[in-house]
């Protein structure tokens, strides 16, 4: 997801568009549209779903807000225009880690504190009284080696637990949800150690919220790729720890992969090959389901923002993978789903694609080009949430929506995820094949883990600064996704 609030002023990477890509132009070649049986299909399966008695739970909408958004320059979002009625979680984002006192630490004193931001946002449940708010610790910024510091000594532990805990019941909080990007993950900062770490936290967060006795819930934000699912995270024993598991379906394409590509594909298209093959949304949660998480406990992440692309001159190809060129600070290297809808609807001359394969729309004009979600697109989505039984859906992010209503009726991204989950029950998973071994893994949360020794040119610090400078240009995930790179005469 994205990341630090206090240094993302800018344009949150976006997406989406408006309205039935196959419907939306006339420049759209019949041959490009979805199959009418395809859907068909996991329309009428999902409706049967839908009637099963199950968990006895409602479908969860889980909006999350960037806080940052109220410095946007002309498409300023507050507290105050969350459609909170749509959303049965809204999630403030986000919230940070010390690394002297291994406390939780605020990101941005003046919005959260001294403007009220925190306070604000937990006085929703007065104009929305069943909806449930909660605070993200971390985000991309935010980094991993602290992290990774912090859940290998049970001291560190303790003293986020106790801040945790201290934070929800100052603030009024009804849950936390966890965004460490990533666990061992090496070029995030992290250790192998991290996996079993990582483990003890979550287990220590959920017996402390357990002792409060308040009903507070534990989330996590996480990936959806086999390597970092393999080296950070105890599936089966995370998923029965946690509320709801938002799987992070999105950014799977990005301008790293040095191409131009729709980033949440629901399926595999031919060009996917390779590492490839199995990144899109139904692989993804696949997987989590194959390592041992129930089906019942993920929330499918869906964007509403799209990775743009600035492509190569001589292009002659349009279609998925076309050249591009390396984006600059000049260029518009991500957009809004409010700034997609507005280009296309209101402003003109884009040509609008719809990929068959991957269910999802782009678009293109002069050098161009963006992958996004519109209407007709996450419709599809939430069809295979509810054919599936999945927990509900996410977003990435609430305020990235058409909230403005400059393309129709506002917020026509969030109304697709609220009509379809309101009246669905999720049914209750049978058992996942897990393996035995995994199971019965025994962990020694109070071993004290040996810091790594770092070479001498540079420090934990340094390490994990050149790190994330590096990522932030070339791998940006959902939160702070090239926001200093996005051209903010748009925002």
């Amino acid at each position: 997801m994205r990341a630090a609030p206090q240094l993302v002023l800018l344009l949150a990477v976006a997406v989406a568009l408006a309205v039935a890509s196959d419907e939306e132009t006339t420049q759209e070649d019949s041959s490009t549209r979805p199959t009418v049986n395809s859907v068909d299909e996991e329309t009428t399966t999902s409706k049967s779903v839908a009637t099963h008695s199950g968990t006895g739970r409602r479908g969860r909408v889980t909006c999350y807000f960037e806080s940052w958004a109220v410095y946007r320059k002309r498409s300023r979002y507050g507290i105050e225009d969350i459609p909170g009625d749509m959303c049965t979680h809204i999630i403030y984002s986000f919230v940070g880690l010390n690394n002297q006192t291994w406390e939780l630490q605020v990101l941005d004193e003046k919005l959260d504190v001294v403007d009220g931001g925190f306070e604000n946002f937990t006085a929703l449940r007065q104009e929305f009284p069943g909806v449930r708010l909660q605070v993200a610790l971390g985000g991309w910024a935010e980094g991993g080696h602290n992290y990774s510091t912090m859940v290998g000594h049970p001291a560190r532990r303790a003293s986020l637990v106790r801040s945790v805990v201290a934070f929800l019941h100052r603030y009024g909080f009804d849950g936390f949800d966890v965004d460490w990007e990533y666990p061992g993950n090496a070029p995030r900062g992290g250790v192998p150690e991290d996996k079993d770490d990582f483990l003890c936290l979550m287990q220590e967060l959920r017996a402390a919220f357990d002792a409060e006795g308040l009903g507070w819930e534990l989330t996590m934000a996480v990936p959806l790729t086999e390597d970092k699912l393999r080296d950070g995270f105890h599936v089966p024993h995370l998923c029965s720890i946690v509320d709801a598991v938002h799987v992070m379906a999105y950014d799977l394409r990005g301008e790293w992969d040095h191409f131009a590509d729709a980033h949440s594909p629901l399926y595999r298209r031919p060009h996917d090959t390779g590492a490839y093959a199995k990144i899109n949304t139904h692989d993804g949660l696949l997987l989590w389901e194959q390592m041992g998480c129930p089906a019942d406990k993920l929330v499918v992440g869906v964007p509403f923002y799209g990775h743009a692309y600035k492509l190569c001159a001589n292009v002659s190809d349009y279609s998925p993978g076309a050249c591009i060129v390396p984006c600059t600070k000049n260029d518009v290297c991500g957009m809004s789903y409010y700034q997609i809808c507005n280009e296309i609807q209101n402003v003109g001359d884009w040509t609008v694609k719809w990929d068959k394969y991957g269910m999802v729309p782009y678009a293109y004009k002069g050098r161009t080009w963006v992958g996004y979600e519109n209407p007709h697109s996450l419709q599809i989505k939430m069809n295979f949430i509810k054919n599936k039984g999945y927990a509900g859906a996410m977003m990435w992010a609430v305020d990235e929506d058409d909230f403005q209503g400059l393309c129709g009726e506002p917020n026509p991204l969030l109304s697709v995820l609220h009509n379809n989950m309101k009246e669905y029950v999720v049914p209750e998973s049978k058992k996942t094949n897990t393996v035995e071994s995994d199971m019965t893994l025994e962990l020694n949360c109070k071993r004290i883990r040996q810091q790594p020794v770092f070479p001498q040119k540079g420090s934990p610090d340094v390490f994990d600064s050149t790190v994330n400078e590096t990522l932030q240009t070339l791998r940006p995930n959902a939160t702070e996704k090239h926001n200093e790179q996005i051209n903010t005469s748009t925002t």
